[in-house]
């Protein structure tokens, strides 16, 4: 997980071209899931399930970043550890095996409402999904001693990431007040992140849902504002 927030801008830029803190830094802010439904990808007999439990969320200077989690142990706190660190994180709490964690980046002209349809260049939504049944590990992916031992979901090659081709998205408010993300996704277009490769590996499933976003200032330094 140490290249979560590289993985992720390169995820994000070539299909795009806590009144100050988590809720005392507790888990469990959601009373239930919020943003639900499934990604299959296409000719695998592996799926990945959506259900947002915690979302954190800042914005600064026409941009806004939101983290969505489907454990409900993620908080402001141990989500941003996981977008900065460099070095191997463990994301037991953060991810939950079989489920899917999703991001939303408006990367211009947000003035505190933005709805969107089916256009990546304004609103990205993107998935992390470690599919089917397996665990995070820490080994070396490659097996061979040629890449730096990390927390990896194994099997590895059920670790998929991806963004919807169809979607109506709308984000809304700034601040301590918080967020509210109304959704409505399908037809996913992705890849296997953690196999190396480069070629497509398309999903069908709907995803959707209202989900409310807690304030978290400390995503302000995680290098995309």
């Amino acid at each position: 997980m140490r290249d979560f927030m590289a993985s992720l801008l390169v995820l994000l830029l070539p299909l795009g071209a806590c009144a100050g803190e988590d809720k005392d830094g507790e888990s469990g802010g959601s009373d239930g899931p919020m943003i639900t439904g499934t990604i299959s990808p296409t000719d695998e007999d592996f799926s990945g399930e959506v259900s947002i439990m915690r979302a954190f969320g800042f914005d600064a200077g026409g941009k806004v970043f939101i983290f969505s989690s489907s454990n409900p142990n993620a908080t402001c706190d141990n989500s941003y550890e996981m977008l900065i660190s460099s070095d191997p994180f463990d994301p037991v709490d953060i991810f939950e095996p079989g489920f899917c964690n999703f991001t939303v980046a408006v990367p211009s002209a947000y003035e505190g409402e933005v709805e969107v349809i089916d256009d990546l260049l304004a609103i990205t939504p993107a998935f992390q999904c470690p599919m089917g049944d397996g665990a995070f590990e820490y080994t070396d992916i490659l097996d061979d001693g040629n890449s730096e031992k990390d927390y990896y979901w194994i099997p590895s090659e059920q670790y998929w990431t991806g963004v919807p081709n169809s979607d109506e998205i709308t984000v809304s408010g700034s601040g301590e007040d918080g967020y509210t993300v109304d959704a409505t996704m399908s037809n996913f277009q992705g890849g296997f992140a953690q196999t190396g490769s480069i070629d497509p590996a398309p999903a069908s499933g709907n995803v959707g849902g209202t989900m409310d976003v807690e304030y978290c200032p400390k995503y302000g330094t995680i290098g995309i504002f």
